[in-house]
């Protein structure tokens, strides 16, 4: 078998690309990632997941920073 092309090289899963500078300390930062994941952990549906972490993330920079 040939080696792959080096553009077809597998260079992580792309969450991993997102999520790499994430400051996961942070609360800004945390929250709206830890409602993602629990609400695809509760209904595997991944439109609700990212959805309910876009809808905390605004109301949390609308509230902290607006």
């Amino acid at each position: 078998m040939p080696p792959p092309h080096p553009s077809r090289q597998d260079h992580g899963h792309p969450a991993r690309h997102c999520l790499r500078d994430l400051p996961v300390t942070e609360v800004r930062a945390a929250a709206p990632l830890a409602v993602t994941v629990g609400l695809h952990l509760w209904r595997r549906d991944a439109l609700l997941s990212v959805l309910g972490g876009i809808a905390v993330h605004v109301l949390m920079t609308s509230a902290l920073f607006g």
